[in-house]
């Protein structure tokens, strides 16, 4: 995929993505003078700063507004329950994305501990 198309997934602008394949943040492949991702190496760069866990689809990286709309939290609750690692988090450079069904499990936990306190 090209650095365009994996800032609109990871909605990173596009100077972000190619100062992380510069840098070697996210895997890339240079293919004459134009640079190409391919999802499987960032899936599991991504997912090997977090928990090495499988279950990542590009289309499940949100953004903290997104998980404070879909939780109907503050922005800055959700942004400090990910420093905190109440909610699991990954960063990607200096941006913090989370991962839809790591965000869900963690939610479902939450409910769990709440009904049996």
């Amino acid at each position: 995929m090209t650095a365009q198309q994996l800032a609109g997934i990871l909605q990173l602008r596009l100077s972000s993505v190619e100062d992380y394949a510069r840098r070697g943040i996210l895997p890339s492949v240079k293919v004459g003078r134009h640079t190409r991702f391919i999802g499987s190496d960032v899936q599991r760069a991504i997912l090997d700063q977090h928990e090495g866990s499988t279950r990542l689809g590009l289309e499940g990286v949100m953004t903290a507004q997104e998980v404070a709309d879909d939780l109907q939290m503050r922005l800055s609750t959700v942004e400090s329950y990910a420093r905190r690692g109440i909610l699991p988090s990954v960063k990607i450079g200096r941006h913090r994305r989370f991962i839809r069904f790591q965000v869900e499990d963690a939610v479902a936990r939450q409910r769990g501990r709440s009904r049996s306190a």
